[in-house]
């Protein structure tokens, strides 16, 4: 598993779901939203985590390469 996810899409991430959790937990949204929001919330919060976003492997898209300071673990295309 390579890093895919970078700083910038790490911090977006964990922030997006700070604000569902926040909404689900203070009773702004309900019902079966509420449930997507917390699934949507687990999973960035595991990318973020991570640094790999399953989605972005299957896109083809790499956000680490642009903003690392480092090299990160990525393989070239091929």
């Amino acid at each position: 598993m390579h890093k895919n996810v970078g700083i910038v899409d790490k911090t977006v991430r964990l922030a997006v779901a700070a604000i569902a959790l926040w909404a689900t937990h203070t009773g702004q949204v309900e019902g079966g939203i509420s449930i997507a929001l917390i699934i949507i919330a687990i999973a960035m919060i595991l990318s973020a985590s991570y640094s790999f976003c399953f989605l972005y492997k299957i896109l083809g898209i790499n956000t680490c390469h642009k903003c690392c300071g480092k090299k990160c673990d990525v393989t070239p295309k091929e």
